[in-house]
């Protein structure tokens, strides 16, 4: 009526049967019709949620006093659920059936009761007058006192007996529920593991856990066999999880076991399924001839490496251009045939030729080429790397090109040297380090004039916040190679291209130099040109430029210079505030 699920009545249905089980008598409506078989339709009927049903089956023997019969119950639904929520009911209530068991046989009243028996006691007031006349009585007395003493220790060693025995039996049972439960402790994970793997069959990270768990037992043959049931049940397209991972740990099984052969034998196998991923197969061929150079088996390796990469046959032609093969290719190549140059270069070169080669292969390549000498073949390699990758990834490669050649060749080549930088510096979007490194050959091994030309080429091209730092250079650079003239042409430059908020450190740098050489007009000048700039309401301009020139007329000027600064001070106020 309020709209509530079928599985809602079963579990209904449940708790009435278990709060009261001995009421329920279904044979009186049908003969056919038992508790038994209400319960098993509604677990066919309902099979990822049936916990509470084959609980409440359980329960239901438990309450009628069929305790083996719960218990098979219980094994039952171990075996035939599918999600660990009905695993975790099951197994729960399974574990405190058995323990309450335990506790009954532990604390329960089971001993046999002891009856009190009573001794008779001697006769010690004996009339010694009347001793000669009741002597045969007396002795007929002693004999039976004498009987019935050995029947009461005969009594009471059977007793003991049973006592004992019932005390052994009752130790056995405790010691064998003790064991039912310890061994249900131990089961569970494999019993839970049991029960994902019924839900997905091709679940191999399960499968793994299951391996794992077997190992603990280390049966050798156990373990090989559930491999082999893991491999045949699992489907290859519909495995969850990466299979390959179970032929590794099959082959490591084997290498462990210092059974080689078979360990090559699975990692071929695997190496020549169709896995989902390429680099599952690319995995398996990399971590086989890792296995055979631990076993100090290198030719067998390079054999396997040699054969991937160089088999362009339509089975091996998506792995054969992996950048872990040719790796492994080239490394066992350098380390087992050192002689053999040309292969050497030949392996390197189809890296880059298949465009899998990344910055750390070409850095190899290089320190391989110049280990042999052979120069001309390291800037044909630069050359390529610069067509393989885009910037900023060639950055690297681009520095140690240059730094190489500059330290190799030095002026030998500088036209060569010149077309080289000057692409690169058109590559890299005009960065501001090959700038510096032209106007650094230049100084050094080309001309001074055409050091100061690249950097006032770099001034024009680099990032606005990096001008001030080449004009810098500029200026300082002018210092050291040519006149005043060539320093005071490259101060204008600075003042008339940087940012307003770089001029004034400029400016005065160039106000002090004039100060210096007596050029008191020109420092002048310079004074007007930057009060045009900065507004004297500024306190920071006011401080750092404004007081400097007053400063500065005070001392080199006079009364109408000194007019004039006031003058130029209010008509910046009024451009500045208007």
């Amino acid at each position: 009526k309020e709209n509530k699920s079928q599985y809602y009545y079963w579990i209904m249905l449940c708790q009435i049967i278990n709060n009261y089980p001995e009421f329920l008598d279904l044979t009186k409506y049908n003969k056919e019709l038992t508790i038994d078989k209400v319960i098993r339709h509604g677990i066919k009927k309902y099979t990822d949620e049936v916990g509470n049903l084959w609980v409440t089956l359980a329960n239901y023997y438990i309450q009628i006093g069929l305790i083996e019969k719960a218990r098979e119950i219980f094994e039952e639904a171990l075996e035939k659920i599918l999600t660990p929520r009905d695993f975790s009911l099951i197994f729960n209530s399974y574990l405190n059936f058995e323990q309450e068991i335990m506790k009954q046989n532990l604390f329960g009243n089971n001993d046999i009761n002891n009856n009190n028996f009573e001794f008779p006691a001697d006769n010690e007031n004996k009339n010694l007058e009347s001793l000669e006349l009741n002597e045969l009585e007396n002795a007929f007395v002693e004999l039976n006192i004498k009987e019935s003493h050995d029947n009461k220790k005969e009594e009471e060693i059977k007793k003991e007996k049973l006592l004992e025995k019932n005390s052994q039996n009752k130790s056995n049972l405790q010691k064998f529920n003790f064991i039912r439960v310890t061994n249900l402790i131990q089961r569970r994970p494999f019993l839970l593991n049991s029960t994902k793997l019924r839900r997905n069959p091709n679940n191999v990270t399960q499968w793994l856990k299951r391996i794992e768990l077997m190992k603990e037992k280390k049966d050798l043959t156990l373990i090989k066999n559930l491999y082999e049931e893991c491999l045949s049940t699992i489907k290859i397209n519909e495995a969850y999880g990466s299979l390959s991972e179970v032929y590794i740990s099959y082959a490591n099984f084997f290498e462990e076991n210092n059974n080689i052969k078979k360990a090559n034998e699975i990692y071929y196998k695997g190496c020549n399924l169709n896995f989902k991923k390429t680099d599952e197969n690319i995995n398996l061929w990399c971590l086989w001839c890792e296995m055979n150079i631990r076993q100090k088996r290198y030719k067998d390796a390079y054999n396997i490496i040699k054969y991937i990469c160089t088999n362009n046959t339509n089975k091996y032609y998506r792995y054969n251009k992996n950048i872990k093969l040719w790796s492994l290719y080239v490394d066992l190549e350098m380390n087992l045939n050192k002689n053999n140059q040309g292969q050497i270069i030949y392996i390197y070169n189809k890296m880059i030729e298949y465009k899998i080669a990344n910055i750390e292969t070409i850095f190899n390549f290089i320190i391989y080429l110049e280990s042999i000498k052979n120069y001309e073949k390291i800037y044909n390699i630069y050359e390529q790397s610069l067509d393989l990758f885009r910037w900023p990834n060639s950055y690297d490669i681009c520095i140690c090109y240059l730094v190489d050649f500059i330290n190799h060749y030095k002026n030998d080549k500088i036209e060569i040297f010149r077309d080289i930088i000057q692409n690169i510096i058109i590559f890299s979007g005009h960065l501001k380090i090959f700038y510096y490194i032209y106007a650094f050959y230049e100084e050094k091994y080309g001309l001074y004039n055409h050091c100061i030309d690249i950097l006032k080429e770099a001034s024009q091209n680099v990032k606005e916040e990096e001008k001030p730092e080449i004009h810098s250079v500029i200026i300082a650079k002018s210092a050291k190679y040519f006149g005043i003239g060539k320093i005071r042409l490259a101060f204008d430059d600075a003042m008339n291209n940087l940012e307003k908020s770089y001029v004034l450190e400029i400016g005065l740098k160039y106000i002090s130099i004039e100060i210096k050489l007596k050029e008191i007009n020109r420092a002048r000048g310079i004074f007007k040109y930057l009060g045009k700039l900065f507004n004297p309401d500024n306190k920071e301009y006011k401080e750092e430029f404004w007081e400097m020139w007053d400063n500065f007329e005070k001392i080199y000027g006079d009364s109408i210079t000194y007019q004039e600064m006031k003058n130029e001070l209010k008509l910046s106020q009024l451009r500045n505030n208007p």
